[in-house]
């Protein structure tokens, strides 16, 4: 009777002539082999490794001081200023504001011609009357219009066609919506009137560019600085107060930063 030896485990491989290929020295192999490539890329600055993070922890710090040295309450002519300074290590910087809202009652003397524009959304105040204009001078333009507020308001078509539409309703934090959509192109002008209004108003805009909104002839949109092609963008963004010597607007403030590496 022949004696039964136990079975030993190996970690280990049989090729098909038999031969032991060890997986030990397999993966230390491979191991060996990825640390000499990355020591190489790291040498050509292809990959850098240990350094990658911890300048991006600088960078997005940075950022944060910075974000902290713009001013969130301005008036109109003063934006400019916000982007005359220098910061080491940044190549370009931009700041950038998208009016959200208004105050109102409030007379805007002057305003932009809706027709003047591609696709226009003009928001002219008379005391507590709301002219909300849509307009295009050649192009065809899809424009919707929202404005909220929480006060009870009227909207009035004045000029929409049987096509475009107009409907208020209350959305779920309670704020009176008015909602329209109008199709406008060749010089047509369309026009809906919201009143009574009082306190901040809002609005939201959609088929027109942001620089082609205005408050009155106040541009709802505009940057400052100069905008950057290469280099690591870092940016931020916060809500601020603008104002034009009479009145304040409600506005996202944003800011742009290309870093020299």
């Amino acid at each position: 009777m022949k004696d039964l030896q136990p079975r030993q485990l190996y970690w280990s491989l049989l090729n098909k002539k038999g031969t032991v290929i060890d997986i030990d020295i397999i993966v230390a192999y491979l191991l060996f082999i990825t640390i000499i490539v990355l020591m190489i890329n790291y040498s050509l600055r292809l990959t850098a490794p240990f350094t990658t993070n911890i300048e991006s922890i600088d960078k997005e710090k940075s950022t944060l001081t910075i974000e902290g040295l713009i001013d969130t309450s301005f008036g109109i002519n003063e934006f400019d200023e916000l982007c005359d300074f220098n910061y080491v290590g940044v190549r370009r910087f931009s700041v950038s504001y998208e009016i959200k809202g208004f105050e109102m009652p409030h007379i805007d003397v002057n305003n932009i011609s809706p027709a003047s524009i591609n696709g226009s959304v003009i928001f002219k105040r008379d005391g507590d009357t709301l002219h909300v204009y849509t307009g295009s001078q050649h192009e065809t333009k899809s424009v919707s219009v929202e404005v909220y507020t929480r006060e009870e308001a009227t909207a009035t078509n004045n000029s929409l066609e049987p096509s475009d539409s107009l409907a208020v309703y209350y959305d779920q934090f309670d704020n009176l919506v008015i909602a329209f959509d109008s199709v406008v192109s060749e010089g047509d002008v369309d026009e809906v009137i919201i009143k009574p209004l009082k306190g901040i108003v809002s609005f939201n805009v959609n088929g027109v560019n942001k620089t082609s909104i205005f408050i009155g002839n106040l541009s709802a949109s505009d940057y400052c600085g100069t905008r950057g092609i290469i280099g690591t963008r870092t940016s931020f963004n916060r809500y601020g107060l603008i104002n034009d010597g009479q009145t304040n607007y409600y506005a996202k403030i944003m800011g742009d930063l290309w870093w020299t590496s």
